[in-house]
């Protein structure tokens, strides 16, 4: 069923037949937009750990003292 079937069926006030086809559009956009928000959700699940692995590497390029140095001014803002 298209949107001109439903707009059809609308402009002949059919709407115990555009009810039907309205339901299949508004299921066909519920979906597509659910395709989407899986794809964004694996990506963020499945990609998220690459993410991980760069801060890890910045931590590791501290230095000891610089690490004191950070600790000292979270200490001393408490």
């Amino acid at each position: 069923m298209s949107i001109e079937n439903f707009i059809d069926k609308i402009q002949t006030q059919d709407f115990t037949n555009a009810s039907p086809i309205f339901g299949e559009l508004m299921s066909s956009k519920l979906a597509d937009a659910l395709d989407q928000a899986k794809i964004k959700i694996a990506n963020e699940v499945f990609n998220a750990g690459d993410d991980d692995d760069e801060e890890d590497e910045d931590l590791e390029e501290l230095s000891d003292e610089e690490i004191d140095e950070i600790l000292d001014d979270e200490d001393d803002e408490e």
